[in-house]
């Protein structure tokens, strides 16, 4: 990624790689937010630790964070994860139904 990034133009001092949960814990710290009515930017106070879940269709991602003195984040949990995303859960869900009900009745409704 980095490479096709150079090559497309992007100087290396501009550029920095990141997870997607990282990304969107970076994304998180500086979330724009309604209150009274009025826009305004929620940033997070030093010794504020905040979790992100990315919870997709075929992933769950999570990181932790703590947010330290200057504005820099410190690592709690590293960004992890794991194949629990919504396919995973519609499938045992299907399994806990045909359990229930019956395998032939579920295929029936499929």
């Amino acid at each position: 990624m980095r490479m096709a990034a150079e090559q497309a133009g992007i100087s290396t001092d501009k550029l920095s790689v990141a997870l997607e949960p990282e990304a969107a814990s970076l994304y998180c710290r500086h979330l724009p937010v309604m209150c009274d009515g009025e826009s305004s930017l929620l940033t997070f106070q030093t010794g504020k630790k905040y979790l992100v879940l990315d919870a997709g269709g075929g992933t769950i991602d999570i990181t932790v964070h703590e947010v330290c003195a200057g504005g820099n984040l410190k690592e709690i949990h590293r960004a992890s994860g794991g194949d629990w995303g919504g396919t995973k859960i519609d499938g045992s869900f299907m399994n806990f139904l045909g359990h229930i009900a019956g395998i032939s009745i579920i295929v029936k409704l499929l």
